[in-house]
């Protein structure tokens, strides 16, 4: 406002002024009869007129800047209010997971401390063999490394207690002056149909890529979730999460419990598992997965082309409290009614009874 009325006196000032200048000119033309005057008074026209020019358009480009600074502001203020007012979980890290801001969902969840925090440290292994967090561990490794996106499911947990499981989408953001990792959490969305599933039968066969095996274990209990409450959903996928890494890891990579501990403590139990796998004796392997959801049951068979093993003597031990792997077993017979292996140990069956269909 102030920069408007200094413009409008200034221009009435300059038109003024050039009025006055040019007729003291030709005035002094027609009395002398001289082309100087006429000369000056042209060029002092002329220069008045671009004084008036230069203003306006030094008005016209301060508001064009002032009209710009006001719509980036507005901007950023829409962006802050659609992450404030968002119910995912959204936070942004350093390229270290180094947490730098979470929003009003994350804090409510989480806990107000979460700044300074690393991003790792708040997710909730429930697999605790071990395998989770060093497969996570390489996961968010390679993100870092390749600037690239990533996503996973999984819970959190902080000074307010554990999360649900969210689906967390990681993107390596490239900013002006610095490099952040922007984590959104977002709830499972429930397919609309699952209510009015009967039937369904399916069969995979899988290399042995550990990494794929949360992706098939959410895909093989998505549809339980018509039939049982979300904590029970979770233990069924986390039962087969054992049961798949076991068949890979013992299975068709033939690791023995102590080489799985020896590496672990080594801290290189991922290239033991990519030694295996490129090794010839052992790169062909598959392992056949079979899944079966009817009204009175869900049941599931797990089978590998590896040597099979003792299940007796594993089925009749109670793993310690301090193990750090080889409770996968005991953590599938949690939840499943019936867990039984064939007589080599290479095949493993699975079973749950459902109750009647939720509503």
């Amino acid at each position: 406002m102030r920069i408007r009325k200094f413009a409008v006196g200034l221009w009435i000032f300059i038109a003024i002024t050039a009025v006055s200048g040019s007729a003291y000119g030709w005035s002094r033309a027609a009395q002398n009869e001289s082309w100087v005057w006429i000369a000056f008074s042209f060029i002092f026209v002329c220069s008045i007129t671009g004084a008036v020019v230069a203003t306006n358009s030094g008005y016209r480009n301060v508001n064009r800047e002032t009209d710009a600074g006001a719509r980036a502001a507005n901007a950023e203020e829409r962006a802050r209010l659609l992450i404030e007012g968002s119910s995912d979980l959204i936070f942004t890290t350093l390229p270290n997971l180094q947490i730098t801001s979470a929003n009003a969902a994350a804090i409510a969840a989480l806990g107000d401390d979460l700044n300074g925090k690393n991003f790792f440290d708040l997710i909730s292994f429930d697999d605790i063999s071990g395998v989770g967090p060093v497969l996570i561990m390489g996961e968010l490794a390679e993100l870092t490394e390749k600037k690239s996106k990533y996503e996973k499911r999984f819970r959190l947990f902080g000074n307010r207690g554990r999360t649900p499981e969210f689906v967390f989408r990681m993107e390596f953001l490239r900013l002006p002056h610095s490099e952040e990792i922007l984590i959104r959490g977002t709830e499972p969305g429930e397919d609309p149909l699952i209510h009015n599933l009967d039937f369904e039968e399916l069969h995979y066969s899988l290399d042995s890529d550990l990494f794929k095996v949360e992706t098939m274990a959410s895909r093989i209990t998505r549809n339980l979730a018509g039939r049982l409450d979300d904590e029970l959903v979770f233990g069924a996928s986390l039962g087969l999460r054992e049961m798949l890494s076991n068949a890979i890891e013992h299975g068709s990579l033939g690791i023995t419990y102590d080489e799985k501990t020896v590496a672990m403590t080594e801290d290189r139990y991922l290239a033991l598992i990519e030694q295996r796998r490129k090794a010839r004796e052992y790169a062909a392997r598959k392992i056949n997965v079979r899944y079966r959801l009817s009204g009175e049951a869900v049941e599931y068979e797990i089978e590998d082309q590896g040597t099979g093993f003792d299940h007796q003597t594993q089925l009749a031990r109670r793993p310690a409290a301090t193990e750090s792997h080889g409770r996968g077993i005991h953590i599938a017979r949690n939840f499943f009614d019936r867990v039984e292996y064939n007589e080599k140990g290479n095949c493993v069956k699975l079973r749950k009874a459902l109750a009647s269909r939720r509503i």
